[in-house]
């Protein structure tokens, strides 16, 4: 129960800050000029591509040492002291090549903000050990208390300077002494747990080496997955001026609640798919993840229809009619929804192939890295979200190649096409009764606003979708099962 409850609140604080960030993103959108708003994304892409390059991996290790070493007072003291250098270093380096930066940004603003941007990335990469470490130290609920408080910090040291003075420089002051902040405290937090550690017989002996040589490999296969979120925005910034940053970054945007569902679901159903594959049955397996994908993509197939089509309301809705430019961007980019019916790796990781995952991710960030510049200099502004598409079509084939391999099945067996088209199908004319509503709004209600429409179009779309996948059959009767689980029990007689 008590992990449950832990589970929970973690999952929680952390929805929270996303929820945060995407509000900021609104407010920062109109409070700002496209231009200074395309600047604060240029120092928060330099500080977290300096912090996901060069941590090395080294959180991921304490999960696996703390536990198991006799030093653990040492060894949390020692990575600190690790992740304190790393940050200097890369403080050290941003400065160093700030005209650099500011020169492949194409944004000569960024020359005058480089020491608060390094400040930025010096105060970060030391948290990333904070969450790591306390959870291996089972101090879970110190972690969510401090760590809730601080992303309630986070939201509120961007908003008030400002809803108080719009000026860009005053904001990255407060949000570089936020994190300063931030950083002694989780440091004090930290040198007290290590202190609490006495050295124990029993356990393997603490080596450094041995430590970076597990994290490393890790840190890479990490690194990669993480920058591929900032490639096309660093070559969008390189060819555009930092206003058209601001609009590409609206259009190119996950929505959260979509990331939480696909990453839950497949975390959820880890377990199960284990013991499944326990016996080393390939068809136990895949049968169920089939169903889970069969779920999946009950949720993200009408979500993709409903954001591409409403996209019109829903980006001004959000950002002002300045960011109309946006929607076509959003279009594009949210066709990545339909690969996310699973994460993919979770097949991998049952089957014990990690190492596939390092060379997914270098292979689809070389394609989206080359594709995005080719398809600019060639397209404009709209090739960037094409070569991200590109990509996750990459990534979705290099797994299901893979693990038919590994599972030695054809590539028809490894996935569940029929039932993906089905509901594909259903999410698709669900949409049909949108359009004569879209054209009674334009052309006889056009000042109804757009979360208005937005709430019709939703409830109208629901309704419709709901029917057609409860009285048709498209799912079978396991998949409706497993929905029925996930809803109160009143509630199940819909499904």
């Amino acid at each position: 129960m008590a992990f449950g409850i832990d589970l929970v609140l973690t999952t929680l604080s952390k929805t929270s800050k996303q929820v945060g960030i995407l509000v900021l993103s609104i407010v920062l959108t109109r409070y700002l000029t496209q231009t200074d708003y395309g600047t604060y994304l240029h120092v928060q892409l330099i500080a977290n591509v300096a912090i996901w390059t060069f941590m090395l991996g080294i959180p991921h290790s304490v999960y696996y040492f703390l536990p198991k070493v006799r030093q653990q007072r040492t060894m949390m003291l020692t990575t600190v002291a690790l992740m304190m250098t790393i940050a200097g270093l890369v403080g050290i380096s941003v400065i160093a090549f700030g005209d650099q930066l500011s020169n492949l940004l194409n944004n000569p603003s960024l020359k005058n903000l480089i020491y608060i941007t390094a400040g930025i990335a010096f105060f970060q990469i030391p948290l990333a050990i904070y969450e790591p470490a306390l959870i291996a130290s089972n101090k879970v609920r110190t972690f969510i208390m401090t760590d809730s408080v601080f992303n309630i910090g986070f939201f509120l040291v961007i908003l008030i300077p400002t809803l108080m003075t719009g000026d860009i420089k005053t904001i990255l002051i407060s949000l570089c002494a936020f994190h300063g902040i931030q950083l002694l405290v989780y440091l004090f937090v930290l040198v007290r747990t290590a202190l609490q550690f006495n050295n124990s017989n029993d356990g393997d002996d603490y080596r450094v080496r041995e430590q970076l040589e597990y994290s490393l490999p890790i840190g890479l296969s990490q690194g990669i997955f993480e920058l591929s979120r900032y490639g096309d925005k660093v070559i969008v910034s390189h060819f555009f001026d930092p206003a058209t940053l601001a609009i590409y970054t609206r259009g190119a945007m996950d929505i959260p609640l979509l990331n939480i569902i696909n990453n839950t679901i497949d975390n959820l159903m880890m377990p199960k798919l284990i013991e499944a594959y326990k016996d080393k049955c390939a068809q136990s397996l895949l049968k169920l993840w089939h169903d889970t994908i069969a779920l999946t993509a009950s949720f993200m197939y009408p979500s993709f229809f409903f954001l591409v089509f409403t996209a019109p309301y829903l980006i001004p809705g959000l950002y002002g009619d300045d960011y109309k430019e946006a929607v076509p961007i959003f279009q594009i980019y949210s066709c990545g929804i339909i690969f996310r019916v699973s994460t993919y790796n979770v097949i991998v990781r049952v089957i014990g192939k990690t190492g596939m995952m390092a060379w997914v991710a270098a292979f689809s960030e070389t394609a989206n890295i080359l594709g995005t510049i080719i398809l600019v200099k060639n397209f404009g502004l709209w090739g960037a979200p094409f070569a991200t598409i590109l990509s996750y079509m990459i990534i979705v084939f290099g797994y299901l190649f893979g693990i038919s391999r590994r599972l030695e099945v054809s590539l028809a067996a490894i996935f569940p096409w029929r039932i993906l088209f089905g509901v594909g199908a259903i999410a698709g004319i669900a949409t049909i009764p949108l359009i004569p509503i879209h054209y009674l709004i334009e052309l006889g209600h056009p000042s109804l606003g757009y979360w208005p429409a937005l709430g019709i179009m939703a409830v109208v779309y629901s309704l419709v979708y709901w029917a057609l996948m409860r009285f048709l059959p498209v799912l079978q009767e396991n998949h409706r099962e497993m929905l029925r689980s996930m809803l109160p029990s009143r509630l199940r007689i819909l499904i």
